[in-house]
């Protein structure tokens, strides 16, 4: 899955990273929007990846669903164990000051999948 494709709406390049994760819930993802937003106000910088307990609370690593290229076998995908893992925000500041979201994602932890 690493690697780069056409984006579908822009006709530009999308990068594709090792894991394709999502967040179950919708309440979630705007949680973890209004987290990172409050960070900003807080510290006057963009937000760094976070631990996703430290965001969402205790046992929130599993309201997220990902995949992941089986090393031994491309063709099988594996599921991802968010147990210890983070999200990262992307955001972009806008010529009024703002910050718009651009994409946001759980990444499990450093060495638990190949």
């Amino acid at each position: 899955m690493t690697g780069t494709t056409v984006d579908g709406v822009t006709g530009g390049t999308h990068r594709v990273g090792a894991f394709a994760t999502r967040f179950d819930n919708a309440e979630d993802m705007v949680r973890a929007d209004a987290y990172f937003r409050e960070e900003m106000a807080r510290t006057g910088s963009e937000p760094m990846e976070t631990p996703i307990s430290d965001v969402l609370g205790p046992d929130a690593e599993k309201r997220f669903t990902g995949y992941y290229r089986d090393p031994a076998n491309l063709n099988e995908f594996k599921p991802v164990d968010f147990e210890g893992g983070t999200i990262v925000p992307v955001y972009r500041l806008l010529p009024d000051g703002q910050y718009r979201l651009h994409t946001m994602f759980a990444n499990p932890a450093r060495g638990r999948h190949p």
